[in-house]
């Protein structure tokens, strides 16, 4: 057991980067060390933190890079150093011992300032296709981590570990979930326990493209077809609870999901965006995906994600362009349908999930500092 190891998670910005921190937060309490979590001044990082009080959460000013000739560019520099100017502070405050960034746009100053303060640094990414905050946060760092083995090509010139991406130990206690388990987890989120179900999500904080998708496909299918889990995003709630007014489906609708772990197992399968995050925790459960990667993600870091998936049969990928004309009806009506083919899929998405990688994680970050 270790006692004296206080670790900075840098985590915030996104779900996606977020509750990884938080399940390697947890693993590294439960083995006997702290963990401090650095988080954006986001509301839905505030929102998503307050389901963990047991874990200790410091929000940091800095913000997402933009193009170095845009206007907001000296206020990203201001914040920037303000940033790294606070880490070093909560180096101190906090006895930090070692410093791990999950990536995105919280993790390059306490990188940065871990580095220089010469402590053990690490970073973290999920991504098929790295982000620029990683790549550089990389050569301040003593091992990178990465999610898929399709990253690995992108940091040659460090050591860099296969360990997959961190999922909360809520999700990964209904791995095994049975029928019954299922039927329940319906029946808790408001659903009948036996239709053929469908979860909606665009990520922690929705995503206009997908919502308006699933209404078109909702209105070309019969009443009877399948029932819907239907994560919106703070800001489409309101459009979305009006749409589905109209529509003839058991629709549930939520804005934010606490309870992520019953919203998996109560589907059968996902509309989804293709955040790495997203998608390791469908492969914990097994749940297969119809995904609609974001086209403006950064270096299109999404649909590098579906592709991964896709290309190993547990996914189908659809850009936003071509799901016109039915598209997304015909292919949710085709799988209800086709069990058979569904399972065939639940099974690849099952296959794609690495073991342990948040007990990985903190088992190599802990034993740095034996």
């Amino acid at each position: 057991m270790i006692s004296k190891s206080n670790i900075l998670i840098a985590c915030g910005g996104t779900g996606g980067h977020l509750f990884p921190g938080i399940a390697v937060a947890q693993e590294i309490t439960k083995q006997g060390g702290k963990a401090i979590l650095l988080i954006s001044e986001k509301a839905i990082d505030k929102t998503a933190s307050d389901d963990y009080p047991e874990l200790t959460f410091v929000p940091l000013p800095a913000i997402a890079m933009p193009r170095v000739l845009s206007l907001k560019f000296p206020m990203f520099l201001w914040r920037f150093f303000r940033s790294l100017s606070e880490c070093r502070s909560i180096l101190r405050r906090y006895d930090i011992t070692s410093v791990i960034g999950m990536g995105g746009f919280t993790s390059l100053p306490p990188v940065i300032a871990g580095h220089r303060a010469k402590l053990p640094t690490f970073v973290h990414d999920s991504n098929a296709f790295p982000g620029k905050a990683n790549r550089l946060a990389a050569r301040f760092c003593d091992e990178v981590f990465i999610g898929m083995e399709a990253t690995a090509k992108y940091f040659t010139a460090y050591k860099t570990s296969l360990v997959g991406t961190p999922v909360r130990e809520a999700i990964l206690s209904r791995r095994d979930a049975s029928a019954e388990d299922k039927s329940a987890a319906r029946e808790s989120l408001g659903l009948d326990g036996e239709r053929m179900t469908v979860v909606v999500t665009g990520g922690s904080q929705g995503a206009r493209a997908v919502n308006s998708a699933m209404v078109a496909a909702l209105e070309k299918l019969p009443a009877d077809a399948l029932q819907v889990f239907w994560i919106t995003g703070p800001n489409e709630y309101q459009r979305v609870n009006e749409e589905v007014a109209k529509l003839k489906q058991t629709v549930k609708v939520v804005d934010f999901c606490s309870r992520m772990e019953d919203a998996l197992i109560a589907a059968d399968i996902a509309v989804a965006r293709a955040g790495a995050s997203t998608l390791t925790e469908f492969s914990a459960v097994g749940l297969p995906a119809i995904l609609i990667p974001y086209p403006f993600a950064a270096d299109d870091h999404q649909t590098h994600n579906a592709k991964n998936y896709a290309d190993r049969g547990a996914a189908l990928l659809f850009h936003e362009n071509e799901l016109g004309e039915g598209v997304l009806a015909d292919t949710l009506s085709a799988l209800a349908e086709d069990r058979e083919r569904l399972q065939e899929m639940s099974s690849a998405m099952a296959v794609m999930f690495q073991d342990s990688p948040a007990e990985t994680i903190a088992n190599r970050v802990l034993q740095v500092e034996k």
